[in-house]
């Protein structure tokens, strides 16, 4: 799904995914199963295709660096990872 030119996601077995680099669509507070990155080794991990650990939560979580939105990582298990390509 496209919003004037912008990617928002797609929706599998009637739910929506948000797009890894849709940052617009997170809150602008962190919710509390959003994953909030204070170190950039973690991030730098994350970018890189590495997974972090990260408590149990939604398939699909915001991800925030010190306060800022930088779109959605999904979870598995304990883990997160960034989809975006």
């Amino acid at each position: 799904i496209n919003w004037r030119g912008h990617p928002l996601g797609e929706i599998k077995n009637k739910q929506f995914r948000p797009s890894p680099r849709a940052r617009f669509l997170a809150p602008d507070t962190p919710e509390p199963d959003a994953v909030v990155l204070d170190n950039a080794e973690d991030l730098g991990k994350l970018i890189s295709g590495q997974s972090i650990e990260a408590a149990p939560g939604p398939k699909m979580s915001a991800l925030y660096y010190r306060g800022l939105k930088l779109g959605f990582v999904a979870r598995k298990g304990k883990r997160a990872l960034w989809t975006g390509r």
